[in-house]
């Protein structure tokens, strides 16, 4: 119900700004793309769902820590004009099409990807 997706939030929130805030550790890729998880799931449609994932998204941008899954999570979370916005003002049904490939590489700069290959030994 409602007040159970308000209390997740707040808990999603609390840990987020939480870490962000933290001497002893910052988000990553990982953080920024579960926290637009939690706002898309979370959160009704509407500006202060918005206002959230615009913040958020550039806050991720900023550290150069948008991978495939924050940008997947941005633009299910994000209104099309929103999107568009967040994306560099591209017509918002392009907006969608976007992939990571296409993004400054300084947006992307910092993630940190592991090989999920085993390695032979």
């Amino acid at each position: 119900d409602q007040h159970e997706k308000e209390e997740a939030l707040k808990i999603a929130y609390s840990t987020f700004k939480e870490l962000s805030e933290s001497k002893h550790a910052a988000p990553n890729h990982v953080t920024y793309s579960t926290f637009l998880r939690a706002i898309s799931k979370l959160m009704p449609d509407g500006e202060k769902k918005d206002a959230l994932v615009s913040s958020t998204f550039r806050l991720c941008i900023r550290d150069g820590l948008v991978d495939y899954n924050s940008l997947f999570h941005m633009k299910q979370a994000s209104s099309m004009q929103l999107c568009s916005e967040l994306l560099g003002g591209i017509d918002c049904s392009e907006a969608k099409d976007i992939t990571v490939d296409d993004l400054p590489y300084s947006w992307t700069s910092n993630v940190k990807q592991t090989s999920r290959r085993k390695r032979n030994l």
